[in-house]
């Protein structure tokens, strides 16, 4: 049976202060466990990472079996943000736009379809930006500026790179044929492939992150 909670030598480091060091501890389903030690001991540390609102710069740590800070946090806030904007975007259609034929949460051809289409594809975006916004900022707890600047200097190289691929193969008319013809859906399913690379090199980034 899976642990509910299981750590393996877990750390976490300020700069110069060790706020825990080595901690190992397993959870047992339907178990009441407490948690206890003197003030300054790691202990609102601990139940931070456990919760994912901080993460470790040692060790392993899991919820349920998966790590708490991907699969807790940014998958709870996409939920809950997209569907806040399916709801807005249904009482917008409900009011012909606000009563004023405005609409700010209907986008064409990527968040038009049905409800549940508007959510998924809101879910999907929220996430992808959510990571993207995460790894600068791991990358720039990790190596500050100068490793922000390399980060950013390699995503243009990336960019440059694909754009003189598609002009050396003459493919231009096909990428934009892609971009015309795929469904919201489909795009749907390519940003979610997207948020699912960011994501692993995200988590390779926190595993060498020292704060």
């Amino acid at each position: 049976m899976t642990p509910t909670i299981s750590a393996t030598a877990l750390g976490r480091r300020y700069r110069d202060q060790i706020a825990l060091d080595d901690v190992s501890l397993t959870v047992e389903p339907g178990i009441v466990t407490g948690l206890l030690g003197r003030n300054g001991a790691g202990k609102t540390t601990l139940m931070r990472i456990i919760t994912g609102l901080e993460f470790p710069t040692a060790g392993d740590i899991r919820v349920f079996g998966q790590v708490p800070a991907e699969n807790l946090l940014v998958v709870a806030l996409s939920v809950v943000y997209g569907l806040g904007l399916t709801l807005l975007q249904l009482i917008e259609r409900a009011t012909d736009g606000w009563g004023l034929r405005l609409h700010f949460f209907r986008i064409p051809w990527i968040m038009d379809g049905p409800w549940y289409q508007t959510w998924l594809t809101s879910f999907v975006l929220l996430v992808l930006f959510f990571l993207y916004g995460m790894w600068y900022g791991l990358v720039f707890r990790r190596w500050s500026v100068p490793g922000l600047v390399a980060f950013i200097a390699a995503q243009i190289l990336v960019a440059l790179l694909v754009v003189v691929a598609v002009s050396m193969t003459h493919n231009w008319s096909a990428f934009g044929h892609f971009f015309t013809t795929v469904t919201a859906i489909a795009l749907t399913g390519v940003l979610a492939a997207v948020a699912a690379a960011m994501g692993l090199g995200g988590l390779s980034t926190i595993r060498r992150v020292t704060v």
